[in-house]
C-alpha cells in the first residue's frame, strides 16, 4: 500500500501511537529527501532534506519526528509542520 492509502484518514489518540510504532519500525535510520511541491513548506523541507530519521515520538494526539542534522549531531534544527 502507498502512504496515501495507509494514512488517508486522520488518526486520534491511540491511533497516533500505532502510527508512531509503524514509522519507527519502517523508517528509523533511513535518510530522507524532503521537498515542498507547492512551495509553502520549502524552508522546513530544506532543513530536513538529506537527514536521517533518528526518533519518532507520540505524545497524546501529537506526532514528533526527529532528524539527525547534516551539519553534525550538536546542531539542532526545529521544523514544525501543522
Amino acid at each position: 500500500q502507498s502512504c496515501q492509502q495507509s494514512f488517508a484518514a486522520m488518526v486520534e489518540g491511540h491511533g497516533v501511537h500505532r502510527v508512531a510504532r509503524k514509522l519507527r519500525h519502517r523508517l528509523m535510520g533511513r535518510r530522507f529527501r524532503a521537498y515542498s511541491p507547492s512551495g509553502r513548506f520549502q524552508d522546513g523541507a530544506t532543513k530536513i532534506d538529506g537527514c536521517t530519521l533518528h526518533r519518532v515520538e507520540a505524545v497524546g494526539k501529537e506526532l514528533f519526528l526527529f532528524f539527525l542534522p547534516l551539519a553534525g549531531p550538536d546542531m539542532v534544527s526545529e521544523v514544525v509542520v501543522r
